[in-house]
């Protein structure tokens, strides 16, 4: 037993400091703007819809905010947004990487702006569509602004007779 009591002596307990817990100051963090709330609305669209045409354009809120004035400027500069998709996912290579925002912020910047054809409207003119009518000749219905016969009755009447 003195063995034991020799050793319990020879071993040191441990002192126990009292720990002092850091004291919390408030520190008021502003939350930062969300960056699609400046934004223009339409480049955001166009940003964001870009992933229909080609699955590997998904793009994160902060780097759709990034591109989105490029696309403003582009959109104030006269150009539909069909024709900037077109330009924004045209040859893209097959392998493009994780983050595709750097080859589309390459192309917002560095191809140059060209200027849209004034003379055309917003929204080509499509060509009107003629009503059906049958042929007075076989009753077949076709479509024509002048004729009363079809083709194939306007050719064999053409053809001269045999007999």
């Amino acid at each position: 037993a003195p063995a034991s009591g020799a050793v319990r002596d020879a071993v040191e307990t441990p002192v126990q400091t009292p720990v002092q817990t850091p004291v919390q100051t408030e520190v008021k963090t502003e939350k930062a703007p969300d960056p699609l709330t400046a934004a223009d609305p339409r480049a955001i669209g166009l940003l964001a819809g870009l992933r229909r045409v080609d699955p590997r354009l998904v793009l994160s809120e902060r780097e759709a905010a990034r591109l989105a004035p490029a696309v403003t400027r582009w959109l104030g500069a006269g150009l539909l947004p069909t024709q900037i998709t077109d330009h924004l996912t045209a040859r893209l290579p097959a392998d493009l990487l994780v983050r595709p925002v750097g080859i589309l912020a390459y192309r917002l910047k560095e191809t140059p702006l060209t200027a849209p054809d004034t003379s055309s409207p917003e929204t080509p003119e499509r060509p009107a569509v003629l009503r059906m009518r049958n042929c007075d000749g076989c009753d077949r219905g076709f479509r024509s602004a002048g004729h009363s016969h079809c083709r194939d009755c306007r050719s064999r009447d053409q053809l001269p007779a045999t007999g």
